[in-house]
């Protein structure tokens, strides 16, 4: 986790509505041109307008720029730094979320009598974002299922998202968030 250190201390700096540290001793004003070219830059965008920074050094162990810090914003994209720190420091280095096939029956010539039971483990591949097509993912359970002489299937296809729990959707987002790619709900499906 050492290494994120930097990182996690840079996001959550911006977060603090009051710091209750000795830190205003080291600030220091930023270069009012770096200020205004990040103003700029976050009035341009889509994101609001709304601009916080603070940049702390650890080698000189202060604050080299700050600038609005202990406003208070929606953490928005930010708290996802948070979140990936976490996740690589607590999680295997090759653990990967997978969404599994399991088929169970019995088979009568090429015909299964039986069940397909799609289990998700919060998989995000599952999509047209990193193939041809939505379902170019599928196609290789389709190889899988052939392989095993099955052609035809007379039973149920069943679901199971279960792997996450709590809420689905963030309550503080407009609904506008919920039609773009990034917007989908959380499932262990998705």
């Amino acid at each position: 986790m050492k290494k994120f250190v930097p990182l996690l201390l840079l996001t959550l700096s911006t977060f603090a509505e009051a710091s209750p540290f000795p830190w205003e001793k080291w600030h220091t004003e930023p270069s009012p041109l770096l200020l205004r070219e990040l103003q700029a830059y976050a009035e341009s965008s889509r994101v609001g307008g709304n601009l916080s920074i603070a940049i702390y050094s650890l080698r000189h162990q202060r604050f080299e720029a700050r600038a609005n810090d202990t406003d208070w914003y929606t953490p928005a994209s930010c708290l996802k730094l948070i979140v990936t720190a976490a996740s690589l420091d607590a999680f295997p280095v090759n653990d990967y979320p997978t969404t599994t096939l399991e088929v169970a029956g019995t088979l009568r010539g090429k015909t299964l009598r039986g069940s397909l039971r799609v289990i998700g483990g919060g998989d995000p591949n599952i999509s047209d974002r990193f193939f041809g097509d939505a379902l170019s993912p599928l196609l290789a359970w389709a190889d899988s299922i052939k392989a095993l002489g099955i052609d035809t299937v007379l039973g149920t296809m069943d679901v199971s998202d279960s792997f996450f729990t709590g809420p689905r959707r963030p309550e503080a987002w407009e609904p506008h968030h919920f039609d773009t790619w990034y917007g989908a709900e959380i499932s262990a499906l998705s």
